[in-house]
């Protein structure tokens, strides 16, 4: 227990995005205590822990949508583990469909829809244009080994001893040397540069090492062996069809919520389990990372903030309504100065004027929403860029590197020495006439 913890707490889809606003690890950690006292609940006169399961779940849920998964992860387990089921389903599943019931009641009294039906958009809506497809479906192992790194550990081990799995581990380096050559470039959404040395290496091994647990997770006759492996695989392979299938873009996130069955089933596999020594070496060696990627992810955050009290001072009272396309943390500090967002086309139109503002970040825009910028003649006031010394991006397509989406980059973080970003200002000077219908 204390070795799969080390390597899930020191990864940098836990460590980076802890030190966000983001709500993925305590989301993560309602979905673990639900799955803990769903177990509980199975022994005799366990229905306070189902109750708790419940208000685990039902909080899950509430704190991002993606929570919503905990109940059929849930149900699933109480039809594996529990002897009487009818109770249980009322306790265990009871809770959380009341609360998010309640949820949806009280947004559709203020915004006349439930909440979570009108984000539901951004599924619904999802392409499966084959060029799409492809590239999330093979961006899904490459952020799961490299986002999360103890599977690349896994892989090079597997490969070096020649143990069992090694063979699978070489076919995944080559399917992803060959994912990242000829699939994903010419994919959807286009990337701004051709995958480099940096992002091969880095993109097949996490292929290679996602590819291999995977394979070993969720063998067919591992689900016959017993029912905690039937709800731990379950519990897997439903997050990857979400990763893969459903959600709108892969990201580190995706990968953190389906690490914790991974590695569960990893120390219960005598064939590829590591040892202690092992997998203090990997932690030690992956927390040296994160720290690193923590540290370039903050001073990205941070630029934004300076740049937006910086802009909001120089503009002062001067006339015209204050824009921003971008996304991420820009949003939220440009926000916070009175700035507006340029929405998406899915979201409706903006309207610009002459003599309005708008910093545009070079890094985290939105590709639709730079191309709707194309209606209008913008005079450039000033410009901001950030250096580093430390050559790692987190979020930079000018890097290919795409932490909180696959839309940025081939692999989750990449090795670059291009500038971080770089924020303009302009000012709106003109404006193309509209169509006439």
């Amino acid at each position: 227990a204390l070795a799969a913890t080390a390597l899930l707490v020191t990864a940098p889809a836990f460590l980076v995005l802890a030190t966000t606003f983001l709500l993925d690890v305590p989301v993560l950690a309602c979905m673990l205590f639900a799955v803990y006292a769903l177990l509980r609940g199975a022994e005799p006169r366990g229905w306070g822990w189902q109750l708790a399961a419940g208000l685990a779940a039902g909080a899950a849920g509430l704190t991002k949508y993606v929570g919503f998964s905990t109940a059929p992860l849930l149900a699933a387990g109480v039809v594996l583990l529990y002897p009487r089921r009818a109770g249980a389903f009322a306790r265990v599943l009871g809770v959380p469909l009341a609360l998010w019931a309640l949820w949806g009641a009280f947004t559709a009294h203020l915004y006349g829809t439930p909440h979570f039906w009108a984000s539901s958009d951004l599924l619904v809506q999802k392409s499966l244009q084959p060029d799409e497809f492809w590239n999330q479906v093979l961006s899904t192992p490459i952020y799961y080994g490299g986002a999360l790194v103890f599977p690349i550990f896994v892989a090079v081990r597997a490969v070096r001893r020649g143990v069992r799995g090694a063979e699978i581990a070489v076919l995944g380096l080559v399917a992803g040397v060959a994912a990242l050559r000829w699939v994903l470039p010419d994919g959807e959404p286009s990337r701004r540069i051709a995958p480099e040395a940096d992002h091969l290496v880095l993109g097949a091994l996490g292929f290679a090492g996602a590819t291999l647990l995977w394979s070993f997770c969720l063998r067919p006759r591992r689900f016959l062996e017993n029912p905690l492996e039937r709800l731990l695989m379950l519990w897997l392979g439903g997050l990857l069809v979400y990763a893969m299938l459903v959600n709108w873009h892969v990201n580190a996130a995706d990968a953190l919520l389906a690490a914790p069955p991974v590695l569960l089933l990893l120390f219960r596999t005598p064939e590829l389990r590591p040892p202690s020594r092992s997998a203090a070496v990997w932690a030690a060696a992956t927390l040296s990372l994160s720290l690193l990627l923590g540290y370039a992810d903050a001073r990205q955050a941070n630029f934004y903030r300076d740049v937006a009290r910086r802009v909001a001072a120089e503009i002062g009272e001067q006339p015209g309504q204050r824009w921003f396309v971008g996304h991420w943390g820009l949003q939220h500090y440009f926000e916070a100065e009175g700035f507006q967002a340029v929405l998406p086309p899915m979201y409706g139109r903006s309207v610009l004027a002459v003599g309005d503002w708008v910093v545009s970040a070079r890094n985290v825009s939105q590709i639709d929403v730079s191309h709707a910028m194309e209606d209008y003649g913008l005079r450039e006031i000033w410009t901001w860029q950030l250096d580093s010394w430390l050559p790692l991006r987190t979020t930079n397509a000018d890097a290919a590197a795409g932490f909180y989406s696959h839309h940025s980059g081939y692999v989750p973080f990449a090795f670059s020495a291009r500038p971080v970003e770089r924020l303009g200002l302009g000012r709106v000077v003109s404006v193309r006439a509209a169509p006439a219908r």
